[in-house]
């Protein structure tokens, strides 16, 4: 047993650099340029892993909990199509499209599982001796990828010495996407009773928005 050194402090929590993740990805990248008009298409074949969530602190009670695992940012795949033309009567024209594969989310038994008294790390297939499956990857369906296509046009008002005053407008998810954002990821209670939001959507990105703006260089 360790000798306490003074009764003046309570327990002091070490923080270590034991939480690793790593992030590898191959980009394929090509850019067309035709007299105004410019066109870039992106493609990212990418994987995240870590011994850790990375959407949290790797505060892990028990050493086994950190185990190389997908983080809830392995998304697979993403597709990026963008341009900008110059069209007549001085206006330029830009959009953004993007497409990409669902990611995990975390998931979690909701019973003490590994019997530390915290159920935020006891994991689907978990036990007293193995830290389970941390993360739970939505069906690969298009229901669930990600689609947004982003415009904007914009125009210049006013030019001189230098100075531009120019008005814009923007018009994000135009075709007004659902877009899942979160998932219920508690399949039990404390009891063990099934919870009914497990594996459902239970939050969604932005709907269809629109701005328009003014701006002003010098």
């Amino acid at each position: 047993q360790r000798r306490k050194l003074t009764a003046s402090y309570g327990d002091i929590i070490l923080w270590d650099d034991i939480g690793q993740s790593d992030y590898s990805a191959v980009l394929v990248q090509s850019t067309w340029q035709r007299n105004r008009s410019r066109v870039n298409l992106a493609y990212t074949l990418g994987w995240y892993e870590g011994n850790f969530d990375t959407a949290g602190l790797p505060n892990f009670a028990l050493p086994f909990l950190f185990d190389r695992q997908r983080t809830t940012g392995d998304e697979r795949h993403r597709i990026v199509l963008s341009n900008v033309s110059q069209i007549p009567f001085g206006f330029t024209f830009s959009s953004i499209s993007t497409v990409a594969s669902p990611r995990p989310y975390t998931g979690i038994d909701g019973r003490d599982l590994n019997l530390d008294n915290i159920v935020g790390d006891d994991y689907i297939g978990g036990t007293t001796t193995s830290t389970g499956i941390r993360t739970i990857r939505p069906e690969n369906t298009f229901a669930n990828w990600y689609r947004t296509v982003d415009f904007r046009l914009a125009r210049p008002l006013f030019s001189k010495d230098g100075r531009k005053i120019s008005v814009a407008g923007e018009v994000f998810n135009a075709f007004n996407w659902n877009n899942n954002l979160s998932y219920g990821g508690t399949q039990f209670t404390a009891t063990g009773t099934p919870v009914a939001s497990f594996g459902l959507p239970t939050g969604a990105y932005g709907a269809r928005q629109a701005q328009v703006g003014m701006r002003l260089d010098w």
